[in-house]
């Protein structure tokens, strides 16, 4: 499973993240740059949310011991 961690920027100098699972395999920096961006735009997190910092695509592979 892939997740797309999106880490912000706020007022006060303080970072904040949001992370999306199952995100696709060949997103590009402008489509997440243009997510991160629209949710600044558009207040979608905690106020004071004012910059993009940076994202991160994370690859996680889970086994099941017990089922």
């Amino acid at each position: 499973m892939k997740t797309v961690k999106m880490i912000f920027g706020k007022v006060d100098g303080t970072k904040t993240s949001l992370s999306l699972r199952y995100a696709k395999d060949d997103l590009t920096e402008a489509q997440v740059r243009g997510a991160m961006q629209a949710v600044i735009d558009n207040d979608a997190l905690t106020a004071g949310v004012v910059s993009i910092v940076g994202a991160e695509l994370i690859d996680r592979t889970v086994t099941d011991i017990i089922v």
